[in-house]
């Protein structure tokens, strides 16, 4: 009995013993991980022109180039503009029978394309769809050639920072942000954005004009603070006020479209206010009737942030600079 109560003993010694020296390689391990933190996230950085509160990259496609395009997360696809699809040599088929009406007064052809390789920077894609269109009304207006789109398609799976006032684009391996519950504050805000249905447009819906809630897409490719959709105006009883704003063109893929652009009372997004910002209203049949959200916030909402885009945690941050 004392043999096997002494054996007991000894093998309890031996458990605490090895608890202890458990314990104390935790602690070694645990201080090493404070003396040496996590490798911080590779990033990419590519400068970026800003004409016409436009974001402009300069990128390659199938190995030629360089080429001016927009970086636009309001864009499902990438684009290319008619007479560098050609130069490129690339395969174009019609879409549609090749006509989509935009505004019932211009017609664009649009076809359907593919880029064997993408690259902007370091940063590249391969195997993507694209459409390709005029972009000639598109370049006259911002005063420099574009020759096409960069959209959601490249931009997918990626985190994506726009520093506006430093005019650079950032791709990020992993979320340059640690993780923290901080409350947001108006000086820095992260809001969950989502998609509707197969659509790929990120839409927010802590978005308030003049008080009242709609749902507005992220758009870098939207020159403006916001544009209302037709059926946002009249949702929001504001088409009475719109007849009286200033009229204004406006061109995209889809063509033409005359829209009206005037002061509201107030914009928010999460806790950011904006008192009297210019609103573009725009006009029914100009691409957006069937859209599944009611407004698109661009780049003069933008510039004033660094703006990072998460595709992954599907986050946007709004950091003032």
């Amino acid at each position: 009995m004392w043999l096997l109560t002494h054996y007991f003993a000894l093998e309890e010694d031996v458990k605490r013993k090895s608890l202890d020296l458990l314990t104390a390689c935790l602690f070694v391990i645990a201080t090493a991980t404070l003396a040496y933190p996590q490798k911080k996230p590779e990033v990419v950085e590519v400068p970026f022109t800003f004409e016409h509160s436009s974001v402009i990259v300069s990128v390659e496609v199938n190995g030629k180039g360089p080429y001016n395009m927009l970086l636009d997360t309001g864009a499902e696809l990438c684009a290319i503009d008619s007479n560098t699809a050609k130069e490129l040599a690339l395969r174009l088929t019609p879409i549609g029978g090749g006509k989509i009406v935009a505004t019932g007064k211009k017609e664009n052809t649009l076809f359907l394309t593919k880029f064997k390789q993408i690259e902007i920077g370091s940063v590249t894609a391969k195997h993507l769809l694209a459409v390709a269109t005029d972009f000639s009304k598109i370049s006259q207006r911002i005063g420099i050639p574009i020759h096409g789109v960069v959209g959601y398609n490249f931009l997918k799976n990626r985190i994506v920072q726009f520093d506006y006032p430093r005019r650079v684009v950032r791709f990020y391996s992993a979320s340059p942000f640690a993780a923290s519950n901080q409350p947001n504050t108006s000086n820095r805000i992260v809001l969950p954005f989502r998609f509707h249905g197969e659509d790929r447009f990120p839409i927010v819906d802590d978005v308030t004009v003049n008080g009242k809630k709609i749902k507005a897409e992220l758009d870098t490719g939207h020159s403006g603070v916001l544009a209302l959709t037709a059926a946002a105006s009249k949702r929001l009883g504001l088409e009475a006020e719109a007849e009286g704003c200033e009229a204004e063109t406006s061109e995209g893929a889809l063509g033409t479209s005359v829209n009206r652009k005037c002061k509201l009372k107030q914009l928010t997004v999460g806790l950011i206010v904006i008192d009297s910002p210019i609103v573009s209203f725009r006009a029914p049949n100009s691409g957006l009737d069937q859209a599944p959200f009611e407004g698109l916030l661009g780049n003069d909402f933008f510039k004033d942030f660094v703006v990072t885009v998460d595709y992954r945690s599907m986050t946007v941050t709004f950091e003032r600079a």
